[in-house]
């Protein structure tokens, strides 16, 4: 059954202020049962408005479940998207003052910069080269701000586990998209392995999808947005004082400083 308007009203508010470390139970919002998909989206909406009416704004949007295993272990058919926060994309060299986070995991990922405003209709992975002003080497903080189990319906609401991004240097888009690129994201001898691949077969692929997705909800990549276009590999869990080093082959590297709060 549909949740009502108030239903997802209040989810939605249950959501931001998790987020925002606000949250009367600091173990996590409770899952509603039989959250669909649809209804996530509607949270999400919901939520991006209170972030908006607490004066943050839309920097851009991200994918997730971009690779097959990720699909298949929420049974998804198709990828996820979510929103970005100006307030949460931080950029790399400084000391970012991270978001409140009750869990810290870490993924490998490409950033598109948008050149122009692509249209909500099926795209090429070629007119996003085309339309990609450049690229960034990035990587994404992500959380959750539920308690248990997740499922399909829950990471959509959650901002699909959005907690932050940080940017790191910036790449041509022929060095970067012509080619398999591998990251290896390492934090106090752990590692996770990942390549560009994995994300629906080339990162490209993946914008071009979100742009039909968005189209369908109304809304449209528009120049000068961030899209984080989804993960090399498993996120890798850290500890907040840890600091990560990500390694995208010949492009270059990313450091990610612990927080010593």
């Amino acid at each position: 059954m549909q949740l009502t308007d108030k239903a997802v009203a209040e989810l939605a508010q249950q959501l931001f202020d998790a987020r925002m470390g606000r949250a009367s139970d600091e173990a996590g919002v409770a899952v509603p049962p039989n959250l669909t998909e649809a209804d996530g989206y509607r949270t999400q909406a919901a939520l991006l408005d209170l972030h908006l009416a607490a004066d943050d704004t839309l920097a851009g949007y991200k994918i997730g479940l971009t690779s097959v295993g990720a699909r298949a272990s929420y049974g998804a058919a198709t990828p996820t998207w979510g929103f970005l926060l100006t307030s949460a994309v931080l950029v790399e060299p400084e000391h970012p003052r991270l978001p409140y986070l009750r869990a810290r995991r870490i993924e490998a990922e490409f950033a598109f910069v948008l050149a122009r405003d692509f249209p909500g209709r099926q795209l090429s992975a070629n007119e996003v080269i085309e339309g990609t002003r450049h690229l960034r080497l990035a990587a994404e903080i992500v959380d959750t701000r539920w308690r248990g189990a997740s499922s399909l319906g829950a990471l959509v609401a959650d901002d699909v586990s959005n907690a932050a991004v940080v940017l790191g240097p910036q790449v041509k888009v022929t060095d970067a998209l012509f080619a398999e690129v591998p990251a290896v994201v390492r934090a106090d001898g752990r590692e996770s392995l990942g390549t560009s691949s994995a994300v629906m077969g080339h990162p490209a692929a993946a914008v071009a999808w979100l742009a039909s997705e968005l189209g369908r909800h109304g809304h449209r990549l528009e120049a000068g947005q961030i899209v984080m276009s989804g993960s090399f590999g498993e996120p890798l869990p850290v500890e907040p004082a840890e600091d990560v080093y990500i390694e995208f082959g010949h492009l270059g590297r990313l450091h990610l400083k612990g927080t010593t709060t």
